[in-house]
């Protein structure tokens, strides 16, 4: 899993998280049932004294430090989000956070919180705060009346009961809803379930023939490496791709139980011995590491070296000063007289003295070492202009008798200065925390393009309704952005333009089916289609400009649609309202930039938020102009208004932010560029040459 989170291999190293539920959900279930056994009852008390001994420490610990790590190395967008999922984590409901954030594990579109592995820590806390409450339930009814193999059989017809239902939902669940799937508690009960149902049979797997538990462990070990290479993020998870790390850790446990388990050396030699030790801290360390570590760093051989150094410093450190003594301190415990509880703390410290001595200033240097180091080695890279000054911003100016500066030449220049920035400017406005926090509160078309009924027209139409040109503009959120600049370009146009911009975010206005799973998106996407061409073949506009996004598309079965199916697709949507006087513009985006959350920062440099245009923009662009070659629209590129001559994005221009994310402009920009797109329109012969207002 730490290999899959660092280096993005093996393909399946999520599971894991799935082979860690297994064992837990045997080991508790075991400790459950053994003291039942013992003392005919069970201790909720002690039970979740010891939860919070052996789990709340070591989390709250790297809670505060990646909280901490945050606001230094993150942005405050980003800080602040850290902040919350801390909370949530702490309150061991991470995982329904992320669920309700529409996290897609496997897809990541925006920057990933360094705290988004604790969801697994939040299901898990979840289920055991039901399950031994049932257990007890179970064991009290049955004890009435049933030896005690028997009130296990019972348990175990309790616990199957939970793990087909959790199992049956999780198969709805995945194909219907699979970012929810994947984080939720009632998606993942059944993986626990599993492991309970081991330790429940336990007496029965004492009876199998020593000969034969080798073969079913390492049936099992090679079941679960097996996974890791056959599982990947294009099949169904967790269910019931699942089943198979889940079902090869269950052999495992029961090759092991109840005899000699030397036979699986892999997994019993002092080296494993060591890494089960700290893995927990393992677990929780790692993640923060590989993503703050990697917000300052790109990915080298001093990335991985430096975070696998840190993360295994901070896990020896967090296990031998925190989780082992704290686990075996007497707090909390209970003992008959004040003397006893006094001799047994004196007899922790003297124990722990020595490590604490040894280890306190190790973790002192590990700490530093987390934030320090990377911010001191990190050498922000500058364009190869090394003589770049820190950013000045001077507009373009004509000279008495010359021809004017051209909205275009001068966007071309702005764009050139944010190029060659070497550090942010001070005179952004709005800055680049405030434009990612906006958002797209501030574009007047925000309800033109939400999901539910079908806007009113005349509601989103800008420009004086009886304007000699009228134009529409359709598409996902990508034509949103758009929509200030039009309607700008509208407005300033002395009443010669009307534009109506209207669409569905979310939802790209193409002949195909494809998979979204924000809010009422899916639902509104084929009649809100259906609804705006004929809402345009009614209307018959001069212009129809078409604006989706572009690449990363994914049909509703969870295929990956070819480039080549989306130019089709979307030039056979326009198909619905083609008519001799509506001509179709197919104005893509501004190419995709980084993901502002990710790489600004207060360490950061404009060049860390600097992309060129993507390969998908490319073909793109090379397959609409071959599909338009005979006829049936015309392409209009944008590159010119977000990226220089040489193909470099930066993330502003001139004072103002360009995007608010990866691939929406923001309001204020977009209406910047509207004299810049009106002379692009005016050059494609598109519109007439207007003067602005």
């Amino acid at each position: 899993m730490i290999l899959d989170h660092l280096v993005f291999w093996p393909s399946g190293g999520f599971v894991g998280v799935d082979v860690f539920f297994v064992i837990s959900g045997f080991l508790i279930t075991g400790i459950l049932l053994r003291e039942h056994e013992k003392t005919n009852h069970i201790s909720f008390v002690g039970f979740y004294r010891r939860r919070i001994k052996r789990i709340v420490p070591a989390a709250t610990v790297v809670l505060i430090a990646t909280v901490a790590a945050s606001s230094i190395v993150f942005n405050a967008t980003r800080y602040w989000a850290t902040l919350w999922d801390a909370v949530w984590a702490f309150l061991f409901s991470a995982n329904w956070r992320f669920a309700l954030q529409d996290t897609d594990y496997f897809q990541a579109t925006t920057a990933v919180s360094p705290l988004q592995h604790y969801w697994s820590l939040s299901v898990e806390e979840q289920f055991y705060l039901v399950w031994p409450w049932l257990m007890l339930g179970v064991l009290f009814i049955a004890s009435k009346r049933s030896r005690f193999n028997n009130r296990r059989a019972v348990t175990g017809i309790l616990m199957g009961v939970i793990v087909v239902a959790s199992f049956g939902w999780a198969l709805w669940e995945t194909a219907t809803n699979p970012s929810l799937a994947y984080f939720s508690t009632f998606t993942r009960a059944w993986e626990l379930g599993i492991g309970a149902l081991v330790a429940i049979a336990s007496p029965w797997w004492g009876k199998i023939p020593q000969a034969l538990r080798p073969v079913l462990g390492w049936v099992g070990l090679i079941g679960i490496i097996a996974s890791l290479f056959v599982i990947n993020d294009g099949l169904p998870f967790p269910a019931p791709w699942a089943l198979l790390p889940v079902l090869m850790t269950a052999l495992v446990i029961v090759g092991g139980t109840g005899g000699q388990q030397r036979f699986l050396w892999p997994l019993t030699n002092r080296g494993t011995t060591w890494v089960g030790d700290i893995s927990y801290s393992l677990y929780l360390w790692h993640f923060p590491l590989i993503v703050i570590i990697g917000t300052l760093m790109e990915p080298s051989p001093l990335f991985y070296g430096l975070t696998v150094v840190l993360m295994l410093g901070l896990a020896a450190a967090s296990y031998y000063l925190i989780e082992a003594p704290i686990h075996k301190s007497p707090l909390w415990d209970a003992y008959r007289s004040r003397s006893s509880r006094e001799r047994a703390w004196k007899d922790w410290r003297l124990r722990w003295k020595n490590t604490y001595k040894i280890g306190g200033l190790s973790v002192l240097i590990a700490a530093t070492l987390l934030v320090v180091v990377p911010a001191l080695i990190f050498d922000p890279s500058t364009p190869d202009d090394a003589s770049a000054p820190a950013y000045t911003y001077v507009p373009p100016t004509s000279t008495a008798g010359a021809q004017p500066v051209s909205a275009l030449a001068a966007l071309e220049r702005e764009i050139s200065t944010g190029r060659l920035a070497s550090e942010w400017p001070a005179n952004l406005s709005p800055t680049m925390d405030e434009a990612m926090a906006q958002g797209s509160e501030g574009n007047p078309a925000l309800g033109c393009f939400a999901p539910g009924t079908m806007p009113d027209i005349s509601a989103c139409t800008f420009g004086n309704p009886a304007a000699p040109t009228r134009a529409f503009l359709v598409g996902d959120s990508t034509a949103m952005s758009y929509a200030p600049a039009f309607i700008e370009l509208a407005e300033t146009s002395g009443d010669q333009i009307a534009v109506t911009t209207i669409g569905l975010y979310g939802c790209p206005f193409v002949e195909l089916e494809l998979k979204n799973t924000g809010a009422g998106v899916a639902e509104s996407c084929p009649e809100r289609k259906a609804e705006v061409a004929a809402a345009i073949a009614a209307a018959a506009p001069q212009l129809v400009f078409v604006t989706n996004v572009i690449g990363n598309a994914v049909a509703a079965d969870g295929s990956k649609v070819a480039m080549s199916d989306m130019v089709d697709a979307t030039v056979g949507w326009s198909g619905r309202f083609a008519n001799d006087a509506t001509r179709t513009v197919y104005f893509p985006g501004p190419p995709v930039g980084k993901e502002l959350t990710a790489c600004y920062g207060p360490l950061s440099s404009p060049a860390d938020c600097m992309t060129d245009v993507s390969r998908e923009y490319k073909e793109y662009e090379s397959l609409m102009e071959a599909k338009l070659a005979t006829g049936g629209g015309v392409f209009v590129g944008s590159t010119q208004l977000a990226c220089s001559r040489s193909g470099e994005c930066p993330a502003f221009a001139g004072t103002l932010p360009m995007r608010y994310d990866q691939r929406h402009l923001t309001a204020d920009y977009a209406r910047h560029i509207a004299p810049a797109m009106r002379e692009m329109l005016v050059d494609e012969g598109l519109l007439a040459a207007i003067p602005a207002a």
